[in-house]
């Protein structure tokens, strides 16, 4: 296979996780890779004058590197890399996440050989612990209940599918994978690799929403994907609506947000009282 393949690394505040990412993508066993970092602290922050000096230690010339002048979100700088980028097939990284040795070259040749599919995704290593979730083909309604595995950094698609859906949507702070998966799935299918090919990192939480934003974020997602979620009836609708809000009161709680959190609680008991308890303790056991 000669076929060129496109990471794109968005970076924002990890400098010290950014190298082990760029060394794993250095240490592909497929070779015909570019590496497109893009770095969205800002021109002249002391982040982007740490990852320019982890960028100049590096001589490989498959590595591009992007500055934003200001900070604009990681949907923003994903679709940088994408725009800027060569290959016949995309794939992201975040930066305190990293690549499987083969993860590139198993992705890549899925897709070689299962035409049907025009992207495919593979599990994760989290904590010790193997994630796997070998669904195929259209997954909305998974999405729509955050009930899938679909990391960013597990996607791997053909570049035309971005000539189609274009790239990421901006708006959305949170949630921006599945938003892009939600409009792929209006025209493609995503195939899957089952065995671990990513390790996920873990981070201090910067980019975590809080209080009102994270209302905003939410409340953004309802409205943008409301007929996506109302085209499978009403007892969906319910079940979807009362996942997002116990995860808001979740979320709410634990930052010690007492106004949402009795907003979200309520909404929850108006649409399913047994839904909300059956998330609720789901969530909280993934916790322990």
């Amino acid at each position: 296979m000669s076929k060129l393949v496109s990471i794109v690394i968005p970076t924002y505040k990890r400098v010290d996780s950014l190298n082990r990412a760029i060394k794993s993508c250095l240490n592909q066993t497929y070779t015909n890779i570019e590496i497109i970092v893009v770095d969205d602290n800002g021109v002249g922050t002391p982040f982007n004058i740490e990852v320019n000096k982890i960028i100049n230690s590096y001589s490989d010339k498959r590595i591009k590197y992007l500055e934003h002048v200001h900070n604009k979100n990681g949907a923003a700088a994903r679709n940088t890399g994408i725009k800027s980028s060569k290959g016949d097939y995309i794939c992201f990284l975040d930066d305190d996440d990293y690549f499987m040795d083969d993860k590139i070259l198993k992705q890549l040749d899925y897709l070689e050989k299962n035409s049907a599919f025009d992207g495919v995704s593979c599990g994760v290593i989290k904590n010790g612990a193997t994630i796997l979730d070998n669904k195929t083909g259209n997954l909305v309604k998974d999405l729509l209940l955050m009930n899938t595995k679909l990391f960013t950094t597990t996607l791997f698609f053909r570049a035309e599918v971005f000539k189609r859906i274009s790239g990421f949507d901006v708006t959305f702070r949170r949630h921006q994978d599945y938003e892009l998966l939600i409009r792929f799935f209006q025209y493609y299918k995503m195939g899957y690799v089952c065995e671990p090919l990513v390790f996920l990192g873990t981070n201090s939480g910067e980019n975590m929403l809080k209080g009102e934003n994270l209302e905003k974020m939410k409340a953004h997602f309802i409205e943008v994907f409301k007929y996506d979620i109302e085209k499978f009836g009403p007892e969906f609708k319910h079940k979807c609506l009362c996942k997002h809000y116990s995860y808001l009161f979740l979320n709410h709680a634990k930052n010690l947000q007492i106004k949402y959190t009795i907003i979200n609680f309520f909404r929850c008991i108006s649409l399913s009282p047994r839904h909300f308890v059956q998330f609720t303790v789901q969530r909280l056991k993934l916790k322990l």
